[in-house]
């Protein structure tokens, strides 16, 4: 056995080796990557990708009947965001509790702001989907 052939295995082995390491080195960043993807997406979009239009809400106001604080009924008022009147949203609010739905707590105002950006983003315009 000669050193040229000798050192040209050698030199073959080195070069396979750089290239698992390489490999694992980057497999091992690339998991890390997709972590911080991951992580970054969860801060971003507030448990996923919600879409406004399917989350039912309803500005509403107490109505103080003057009747002791203790009772199971609650008399409200819905509204729109600048206090007046909304009577079509109180049939939809109707409908929604007569079907058996369930009331749950709204998005924050900083939730329901990011919802909005995602919309407009989306859509392109705060108030209503593109026409197709």
């Amino acid at each position: 056995m000669s050193w040229a052939t000798t050192g040209a295995d050698v030199g073959s082995m080195l070069t396979g080796l750089s290239a698992v390491t390489a490999t694992a080195l980057w497999g091992r960043a690339r998991v890390r990557e997709w972590g911080e993807e991951r992580a970054a997406r969860i801060s971003r979009n507030w448990g996923g990708y919600i879409i406004r239009e399917y989350i039912p809400a309803w500005f509403t106001q107490v109505v103080d009947d003057g009747s002791s604080n203790h009772t199971e009924r609650v008399v409200l008022d819905v509204i729109n965001r600048d206090g007046t009147p909304n009577p079509n949203m109180a049939h939809q609010l109707k409908l929604y509790i007569r079907s058996g739905g369930t009331l749950t707590n709204p998005p924050s105002a900083a939730q329901w702001d990011f919802l909005q950006d995602l919309r407009q983003a989306r859509f392109g315009a705060p108030e209503g989907y593109p026409i197709q």
